[in-house]
This record gives structure tokens, C-alpha cells and sequence, in this order.
């Protein structure tokens, strides 16, 4: 994770963002607070539950190197402390993600996840994809035997 320096700095604590390149995604992440930047493109991505498997580990590796006291973990939606956006330095807004975690957006640029967050929201995405996905073949089917009673007369 270490091998390349990110031209940002973390919007929770400062600290200069290492690089962490997965198949389809590029993770600005915080040795210190292992909070995690993403460009507009990726975090839609997450969004969507399109990370794949081998982005998820690699967000679940920045996860597993938090050190005591750093990156305690999901943050609320209401609390202190303005974060600014590593690319313009606009403040950043909260939003709400999987229900409850507040993540920190900058509309133009890109998305910050508090330590735990990403991995979390990645889940939660995927799940409602597969769930999305089950539905929408149950409804296929339904149309195929509909169609199969009308040309069997049933």
C-alpha cells in the first residue's frame, strides 16, 4: 500500500494519502486515521456494488492497519469538525450512506470514507445489487410462464 504517495491530504487529520490501486478502483488512503478518498467515478462504482472482490480487500487491508486510537470508525451524521476536499479544498457536505453512516461529499470531485465506512457501504451495495438482481429474474420468470400458459391455452 505504501509504494506511491497521493497528491492529497487526508481530509479528517492532514496526514499525506498513500495510493492504493485495485483492479477497477484507486484508493487515496490515510496510514494515520485509515480514512479513504475516492474520486467521483470510484465512489459511484461503490455505489452501485460494482467494486469488485480484489478492491474490497484492499480497502479491508487500509481497515486492518488501523492503529489504536486512529479511524474509530463510522462517524454520525451531525458531528463536529469540517472536512475539506483534498482536490479543491471546498468544504466538504455530509451525506448518508447504507442507512445511517454520514460520508463526507464534494459534488465536483469525489467522496471520503471514515475508517470501516467503505467497506461497509461496498457490502451494503452489493447485497442490494444481488437482491435487485433475484427480483428482477423472478420477474422474468413470471413473464415466461405467463407467456408459456398463453400459447399452452392454460
Amino acid at each position: 500500500m505504501r509504494d506511491e504517495r497521493s497528491p492529497y491530504l487526508c481530509p479528517r487529520c492532514g496526514d499525506r494519502a498513500w495510493v492504493g490501486r485495485g483492479p477497477d478502483v484507486v484508493l487515496h488512503a490515510c496510514a494515520q486515521c485509515r480514512g479513504i478518498w475516492l474520486d467521483a467515478r470510484d465512489a459511484a462504482r461503490v455505489g452501485a456494488g460494482l467494486l469488485d472482490e480484489r478492491s474490497t480487500k484492499l480497502a479491508a487491508r487500509v481497515d486492518a492497519g488501523k492503529r489504536d486510537g486512529a479511524g474509530q470508525g463510522y462517524r454520525q451524521a451531525g458531528d463536529a469538525g469540517l472536512r475539506r476536499c483534498p482536490h479543491c479544498g471546498k468544504g466538504l457536505t455530509t451525506s448518508t450512506a447504507a442507512g445511517e453512516l454520514a460520508i463526507d461529499v464534494c459534488e465536483e470531485h469525489g467522496v471520503y470514507f471514515d475508517a470501516d465506512e467503505l467497506r461497509a457501504i461496498a457490502e451494503d451495495a452489493r447485497t442490494h445489487r444481488h437482491e435487485r438482481a433475484i427480483a428482477a429474474e423472478a420477474r422474468l420468470q413470471g413473464l415466461a410462464d405467463a407467456v408459456r400458459r398463453t400459447l399452452h391455452g392454460e
